[in-house]
C-alpha cells in the first residue's frame, strides 16, 4: 500500500491509517468530547479522523502551549455555538482555535461537511491527487495545517508532516502549504517544492516573483479559521472569490455566504465573526473590489489613523517586504501627542545586521505618502510568531508600545 502519512514516528500506509482510525473511532461514542494535544502530526490526524468517524468532536489545542494555556483553552469550550446557523451536522466534528495574531486565540466550531465540500474543488486547483508528496511544515493545531493533511489524505497522496518547522523536511516534495514567512524559507531550498499552497497572510508581490524565479508555483487564497475559502489567487495576482462564494461589500468591510463556513464560536466569547439572516458572515477585514476580483485591506481595527489619513499596515508592509535584506516585516501604529498615532516598522532581517535604515527610507519614500512612512524603525532577530507560523501582531504592538520589544532601534 501506498504512504500515507510521514512523521516524527516514522511512516504509515493509508490502509495502516484507516485501521488505526476505526480502532480509535471504536472507542468513542457519539457527542463526546475529545481533548487532542499531540506533538505527533499522525495522533492529531487519527484523532480527528476518528471523531468525524464516530460523531464525537476533537477538541485540537496547541501541543506547544503550556499547561496553563491548555486549561484556559479547554475551560471555555462549549459546545453550543453562539453564532446562529442551521448546522451541517448535529455535532460539529472539530474546535479549534483561532490563530492569535491578532489577540487571544477564540475556539471555533466546525462541521467536517464544511471542509470535505471543498475538498475536489482544491484538487482540482492544485493538482494534489494520489502518489503527490504533500508537506505540511506547520501544526495542526492550525486550521490551515490540519486542512492541508486531511485534504491530501482524502486525495491520495503521501502528507510529509515533520511536526515543528524544519525547511529541509520539504526538499523536493511535490507540494506544501506554507504562510508567506516559511515560503520564504522553501524558496532557500536546493529543490523547493513544485507547488506552494499559501494563506494565512497577505502575499506580497516581491515574494510571488522570487517564487516564479525558482519555478515553484504559487496557489495562494484568502480565508480565515471562521469563514474557509473566500478568495483563490489568480495567475496573475488578483484574488477571485472561490467556486460557491458569495462575496459582498458591505461599509468597506468584507462579507461572505458559502457552505464552507463555521458553526461559530464554540463558546460565549468576544470575537470578531458575525453572521446576518441572510446567511452572510464577516470577521471584519476590509476589501473593496476591483472588477471581478477582491482587494483585502486588512482587519478593521488594525488601521493607523495619522493626523486623520487612515493607513493600512499592509500597504506599508507590501513595500517593505520588497526590500532585499527584509525578511518580514510588521506594521503598527503608535501615539502621537500632535497627529494622534503615526506609523512604527518591526524589521525581521534575512541575516543580522542586514538592514540599512537609508534602504528602507528609500523604498518607503519611493512609494508612499508622507502619512504611511514610517516614524520609528526597529530590527528584531525574530518576529514572535503564533504556532501556525503567522506574526503575532497584537504581541508585537503591545510590545513596542510598552517599550519591551526585543529588538534595537535603527537610527
Amino acid at each position: 500500500m501506498s504512504p500515507a502519512v510521514t512523521g516524527p514516528s516514522g511512516t504509515v500506509t493509508h490502509r495502516e491509517l484507516r485501521d488505526r482510525v476505526a480502532a480509535t473511532a471504536a472507542g468513542l461514542r457519539p457527542g463526546q468530547r475529545i481533548a487532542v494535544c499531540e506533538p505527533d502530526p499522525l495522533d492529531t490526524i487519527v484523532a480527528v479522523m476518528a471523531a468525524d468517524r464516530a460523531g464525537a468532536t476533537a477538541v485540537v489545542v496547541d501541543a506547544a502551549w503550556t499547561p496553563d494555556q491548555r486549561r484556559r483553552a479547554l475551560a471555555t469550550i462549549d459546545m453550543t455555538p453562539t453564532a446562529p446557523t442551521p448546522p451541517l451536522t448535529t455535532n460539529p466534528f472539530w474546535v479549534g482555535f483561532t490563530s492569535g495574531s491578532a489577540g487571544t486565540p477564540r475556539p471555533i466550531a466546525r462541521a467536517s461537511a464544511s471542509w470535505t465540500i471543498s475538498f475536489p474543488l482544491v484538487s482540482e486547483r492544485t493538482g494534489i491527487g494520489p502518489g503527490r508528496t504533500v508537506g505540511v511544515p506547520g501544526p495542526l493545531a492550525s486550521s490551515l495545517f490540519l486542512f492541508g493533511a486531511l485534504h491530501a489524505l482524502w486525495a491520495g497522496a503521501h502528507v510529509v508532516a515533520p511536526g515543528r518547522w524544519d525547511p529541509s523536511t520539504m526538499n523536493g516534495l511535490d507540494a506544501a502549504h506554507c504562510v508567506p514567512t516559511m515560503l520564504t524559507d522553501l524558496l532557500d531550498l536546493p529543490e523547493p517544492p513544485k507547488l506552494a499552497v499559501c494563506g494565512g497572510a497577505h502575499l506580497p508581490d516581491a515574494l510571488r516573483d522570487r517564487a516564479r524565479r525558482r519555478d515553484v508555483r504559487v496557489a495562494d487564497y484568502y480565508g480565515a479559521t471562521e469563514l474557509s475559502f473566500v478568495a483563490w489567487g489568480t495567475p496573475d495576482g488578483r484574488l477571485v472569490p472561490f467556486p460557491g462564494v458569495d462575496v459582498e461589500i458591505r461599509a468597506g468591510e468584507i462579507w461572505v455566504r458559502s457552505p464552507y463556513l463555521s458553526l461559530g464560536y464554540a463558546a460565549d466569547v468576544a470575537g470578531p465573526f458575525r453572521r446576518t439572516p441572510d446567511g452572510f458572515a464577516t470577521v471584519g477585514d476590509l476589501g473593496s473590489f476591483n472588477g471581478a476580483a477582491v482587494r483585502v485591506w486588512g482587519r478593521g481595527d488594525g488601521t493607523i489613523l495619522c493626523g486623520g489619513t487612515p493607513v493600512l499596515p499592509q500597504d506599508v508592509e507590501d513595500v517593505l517586504l520588497g526590500v532585499p535584506s527584509v525578511r518580514d516585516a510588521v506594521v503598527v501604529g503608535t501615539p502621537h501627542a500632535r497627529l494622534g498615532a503615526v506609523v512604527t516598522a518591526v524589521i525581521e532581517p534575512r541575516r543580522a545586521d542586514a538592514v540599512h535604515l537609508a534602504d528602507l527610507r528609500t523604498a518607503t519614500r519611493d512609494r508612499l505618502a508622507a502619512p504611511q512612512r514610517p516614524r520609528h524603525w526597529f530590527v528584531t532577530p525574530a518576529l514572535p510568531r503564533t504556532g501556525a507560523g503567522k506574526v503575532a501582531r497584537a504581541e508585537v504592538a503591545e510590545a513596542v508600545r510598552a517599550g519591551n520589544l526585543n529588538a534595537r532601534r535603527l537610527r
